[in-house]
C-alpha cells in the first residue's frame, strides 16, 4: 500500500461486531492510507434488548424473518449505532462505509408496527399499497435516517469526528424503490459525508451517466466517491481501467474506489492505478 498508489482503503471483513483490525489500521496509516471499514449495516446481528420481537417482516408472510432485524425498532437502531462507533474507536479509523444500508427490497419492512406508524400519519394501509409507493418507501428509509442520526450521536459522544459513507446506486429513485434506500434525503439532511456509487460496467458512457446523475441529486458538501471494477469481468485491463478511471473523474468524482484488490493482484492492475493516481495528483 504505497502513498503514491493508494489514499483509502475500504475493508470488508466477516465478523462485524468485533473488527479487531487496529494494528492493521495502524501500519496502513503509517503508510499514509486512510481505512474505512465496510459495515454491512442491516445484516449487523447480535444481542440486544427484544431480540426476537424486533425480526424482520416480509409482506404477505405468516411469520418475521429468521435472522432479519428490522430498521423500526429502536433496540435494533441503538444496537447498530452503538456496535459500530465502539469498534471505530478501538480501531481508530478514519471514516466507516455503510453498505447494505437499507431493505433486502421493496418487500421488506412490513412489520406492524411500522405498517401502524404509516397507518397513523397518512391514513393509508401499506398492504394495499404497491411496495414500491414512493409515500411507502420513504416512510420506511425514515427509519434509516433514525439510525444514521443515532450513528453521528454515538460517534460524536466519543469524541470521534469521522465521515460516515454509504454504498449505493447512483440513481436517487431508483435505490428508494428498490430497497427503500432514500439516500437523496440523507444528503440532504446532513447525515452521510460521501456517497460511493456503484459503477460496476464496462460501458464508459454509462459510467460517466452514472456518476453525472449522482452528482446532481447531492449537495456540494458530500463527496462523490465513483466504485469502478476490475472485478466480474469489467474494467480488468490496464487499459479499460485507466479509461473508466478518467471518465469518472470527468463525470465529476472527488474520489475513485477500484473493486476489489483480488482482481487488482489478479490482473496486474496496480501498474495503472499508480499511474492514474499519479496524473490525478498532478492536477
Amino acid at each position: 500500500m504505497r502513498r503514491a498508489r493508494m489514499s483509502t482503503f475500504w475493508w470488508s471483513f466477516d465478523n462485524q461486531h468485533d473488527w479487531s483490525i487496529a494494528s492493521q489500521v495502524e501500519y496502513a496509516q503509517a503508510q499514509g492510507v486512510k481505512v474505512y471499514p465496510s459495515i454491512a449495516a442491516f445484516l449487523l446481528q447480535g444481542e440486544f434488548p427484544n431480540r426476537e420481537r424486533c425480526r424482520m417482516w416480509k409482506k404477505g408472510a405468516t411469520e418475521p424473518e429468521p435472522n432479519r432485524y428490522a430498521w423500526c425498532y429502536p433496540e435494533v437502531r441503538t444496537f447498530r449505532a452503538q456496535t459500530i462507533a465502539r469498534e471505530a474507536v478501538e480501531a481508530k479509523v478514519d471514516g466507516i462505509l455503510l453498505d447494505y444500508i437499507r431493505y433486502p427490497n421493496p418487500l421488506y419492512g412490513y412489520e406492524p408496527e411500522t405498517i401502524e406508524a404509516f397507518r397513523k400519519e397518512t391514513g393509508k394501509d401499506a398492504n394495499a399499497l404497491d411496495p414500491q409507493d414512493l409515500e411507502w418507501c420513504r416512510f420506511r428509509g425514515r427509519y434509516i435516517g433514525m439510525f444514521l442520526k443515532e450513528l453521528r450521536e454515538e460517534l460524536r459522544k466519543r469524541h470521534l469526528n469521522i465521515p460516515i459513507a454509504i454504498f449505493t446506486g447512483p440513481d436517487a429513485d431508483a435505490a428508494l424503490r428498490l430497497s427503500c434506500q432514500d439516500w437523496k434525503t440523507w444528503a440532504a439532511e446532513g447525515l452521510i459525508d460521501e456517497l460511493n456509487i456503484e459503477l460496476y460496467l464496462r460501458d464508459f458512457e454509462a459510467i460517466y451517466n452514472g456518476v453525472r446523475l449522482a452528482r446532481q441529486s447531492i449537495p456540494e458538501r458530500v463527496k462523490l466517491v465513483g466504485m469502478v471494477a476490475a472485478w466480474g469481468g469489467n474494467l480488468d485491463t490496464p487499459e479499460t481501467l485507466t479509461k473508466g478511471i478518467d471518465v469518472a473523474i470527468a463525470g465529476g468524482v472527488d474520489k475513485v474506489c477500484v473493486y476489489r484488490h483480488d482482481a487488482i493482484y489478479k490482473f496486474n492492475l496496480w501498474p495503472a492505478i499508480g499511474a492514474a493516481a499519479a496524473r490525478w495528483t498532478a492536477q
